[in-house]
This record gives structure tokens, sequence and C-alpha cells, in this order.
């Protein structure tokens, strides 16, 4: 016999009562085809309180071995375990499954599967590759609300998947040290060229603020990549990509200082710089700025923003890439709060500024005004307006909870994650799979 069961204790919300029940932890469907009804119905982790009746649901791991089917085993962890817990959970589970096993040996890495307790009745039946398959070409049709949340769990894994293609890639950009490495890497690879590899990219920089040399390349990386995708890969290596498309001048006719046209080359992107050079540009700019050229703009995300509130932004984010000592953050920090009114006509570049002012303020330890930095980026990003922007701000914010939560602050911890809990209950319809899959990944690792 490979199906296993074992006592396991509950408590009942209700009356209060303390007791046990017998809870599959491992199930063998073509054993047990009794158990695989249960997991169709959803009444495997559900059981009726011994002094009430009242139903209780007990957490708990369940392995099902599948040994006919497309995928050999899926196993839902309990959501209270940690890595290390789930890792000997399944190896436990499995020494049992294996006991009387009929189907493969060894079986497949790719023939199992980790997922959520409440898909289990979908997936228990399907063919989770085909699925995914499906899913990824817009294939897979989701009308129940059964299968509304199997398909948010296939878009985090196919968001996985992508990342795990994606960072060998990204990895490779990040240690090549030629534009002819730079261009042949991205030609053959064009899935470098989505949208999306910016939001990993950014939230691969969130893991190394502390490392300014890996932080100045993934943020020229960044910036690389942005102006191939808005250019093309040829005209960006070719050498005549014009300078800042979008910068203009009021109608003065005027040229730009050497000073402010270094600066602007700098913030293009135009060849690649490291932050020490992108900030000695920008604090010469904004030493010899004029009145005059104070008044000048750049079109940053639809917004004409003048010169010195962006290069004051730009410069506080070099500081932070870069800094020289301590006190650099410090004054960066006191540098941009003093400047953030000038942003006040522009929202977008305001988010912008609070999310790099919340950065600086994390760094400095400052936990009460990194939050609010991150929570006014959020309000400037509001849900209905901009769906995207919010749920990648909100990630942000629940994220930056957690990294300021002190050693042992429950609290703050469980805060952060009933914000990403939250917003992952309420998101709305525009904002991107990927997207959701990342927020979800972000929310799992607080599990």
């Amino acid at each position: 016999m490979t199906s296993y069961c074992q006592s396991y204790p509950y408590g009942c919300s209700r009356c209060g009562h303390q007791g046990e029940a017998e809870v599959w932890r491992v199930v063998d469907i073509a054993e047990r085809p009794d158990l695989a009804d249960e997991i169709r119905g959803g009444r495997i982790r559900t059981y009726a309180c011994a002094s009430c009746a009242q139903p209780v649901t007990i957490d708990a791991s369940l392995l099902v071995g599948r040994p006919h089917g497309a995928q050999a085993i899926l196993f839902a962890p309990d959501r209270s375990s940690d890595r290390q817990e789930r890792d000997r959970q399944f190896r436990l589970h499995l020494h049992f499954l294996m006991r009387g096993w009929t189907g493969k040996r060894p079986v497949p890495r790719d023939e199992l599967f980790f997922l959520p307790v409440e898909t289990l009745d979908v997936a228990v039946d399907r063919d989770v590759e085909a699925d995914l398959n499906d899913r990824a070409e817009q294939a897979f049709r989701a009308n129940t609300a059964r299968l509304q949340r199997y398909a948010e769990w296939l878009d985090g894994q196919l968001h996985i998947r992508r990342a795990n293609r994606l960072v060998p890639l990204l990895w490779r950009l990040l240690h090549s040290d030629s534009d002819a490495e730079y261009q042949e890497i991205i030609e053959s690879e064009r899935m470098l060229l989505d949208d999306d590899v910016d939001a990993l990219l950014a939230s691969v920089g969130a893991d190394f603020a502390e490392d300014p040399e890996t932080l100045f390349r993934l943020e020229h990386l960044r910036a690389l990549l942005r102006r191939c995708r808005e250019h093309g890969v040829e005209r960006v290596f070719s050498g005549d990509l014009p300078i800042g498309p979008d910068a203009r001048k009021e109608e003065t006719g005027e040229p730009f200082s050497p000073q402010i046209m270094a600066a602007v080359m700098r913030l293009a992107g135009v060849a690649p710089e490291s932050y020490p050079e992108v900030r000695a540009a920008l604090e010469a700019a904004l030493q010899s700025m004029t009145e005059e050229e104070s008044r000048l703009a750049l079109r940053v995300d639809g917004e004409l923003v003048p010169l010195r509130p962006l290069f004051t932004r730009e410069l506080t984010r070099a500081v932070v890439r870069h800094p020289r000592h301590a006190a650099d953050l410090r004054e960066a920090a006191r540098m941009l709060t003093a400047g953030m009114t000038d942003f006040e006509a522009f929202p977008r570049a305001r988010a912008e500024a609070e999310c790099i002012l919340g950065t600086v303020l994390r760094i400095l330890d400052d936990r009460d005004g990194a939050r609010a930095a991150f929570e006014c980026a959020l309000r400037l990003r509001p849900r209905d307006a901009d769906p995207e922007a919010w749920a990648r701000a909100t990630t942000e914010l629940g994220s930056t909870i957690s990294a300021l939560a002190r050693e042992g602050d429950q609290a703050q911890l469980d805060e952060a994650i009933g914000l990403l809990e939250t917003a992952l209950h309420d998101l709305p319809a525009a904002v991107s799979p990927r997207t959701r899959g990342m927020l979800r990944q972000r929310w799992a690792r607080h599990w």
C-alpha cells in the first residue's frame, strides 16, 4: 500500500474543541480512486468537528501520485512550512509513495509539480504541462472559478519558467565587456526585448542595494534594453541614435551648454557610462545651470519635466548606486527631499523620485521615512488609473516593509504579507499575467 494517512490535530473555531483527525498525506489515485474523488470535490482537507460538526480545514501537506498520468507526482506543501520543511515533507511522502509505486522509476524531474492544495481539485485530472503550453499560447479557457484559480497558478509557473530562462541571459549581458558582445546576445535572444524584462531587472536590483558595481551594471543594462526596444537593436549599436529624441528647449532657440549637453547624453544612455561619470556630469550641470536652462525640459514617461528637478532626481540615483561615503547618502536624501516640491505638477516623475528617496532612506535605516516615501509613490500610481504601475509599486512597498522589519518583528512581516496578499485578491483585470506572477512570487517568499 502506497497511500498513507496519520492523525493530525485541529482546533474548532466555533466551539473551541481540540481534537484529531485522520489526514491523508500520500494518495496514489490508482490505488485509491475514492480519495481521488475527495480531491476533485475539494474535500480532502475538510473534516467535521467531533464536538459540534462544524467543518474544519486542516493545513497539511499532500502528495498525489498518478502512476499512469501525464505528470506522475503533484505535491501541495502546507502553507506554514518554509523551504527546508517543504523539502523534508516531500522526501518523506515520496518514500511512502515509492513502496508500492507502479509508475516510472525513477520519477522524471519534469513529471513533478509543486502547487497549492486549492488547485489540486482541477490539477488531479489534467495534463499540467499541456495546460502550461496552452496558457502560454493564450489557448487555455478558464470559464469557471475553479479553472480561474488554476489558471492563476499556471501564470505564476510560466513567470517562474520565463525568469529561469532570462536570468542566465541577463548575467551573460552583465558580464559582457564590449558593445559587440551586447549586440550578439540581444540579437540572438529577442525575448530580452520584452517589456517584462525591465521589471525583472528592477526586481533583481532590489537584492543588490549594497553592491554599487552590480547596481550600475543592472541600471545600464535596463537603459540599453529600453533603447533597443524603442529604437531597434541595429540603430542603437550603429552609433547614429539621436541624443534625447524627446529633449526640447522652450522657444529661446539657444543650444544646450556643454555641461547640460553632457548630462543629457549620459541620461539618454548614448554610450555606456559608470555611475561616477554620470554623477560628475550631473553635478557639473546643476552647478552651472542658469535660470533659463533650468526651465528647459525633457519628456519622461509622457511628462515634460524641468531639467533641475530631473537632474536632481537622477543625481540622487547615481549617489545611491555609488556613494563615496555614508554622508553622501544623507546629503542625497536631503537634496531630493528639498527638491520634491518641484515635482508637484509631474506625478509620474514624482512617483519615481519618491521610490528613489525610499531606497536612500531604506539604506540609511530610516524605516518610517522609507515607508512614507514608497506609500507616497503608491498613491501617485492609483489602482484604477494605472493598474500595472500600481501592482508593481505595491509589490515594492510590501517587499520594503518586509526588508525594514527588524529581527523578530513579526508584526511588520505580517503587514508585508497582508499587503501583498490583499493586492493579489484585488488585482484589476488590466494587470498583466507576468506582473501577477511576480507579485505572487514576492508574496510566496515570505511564507
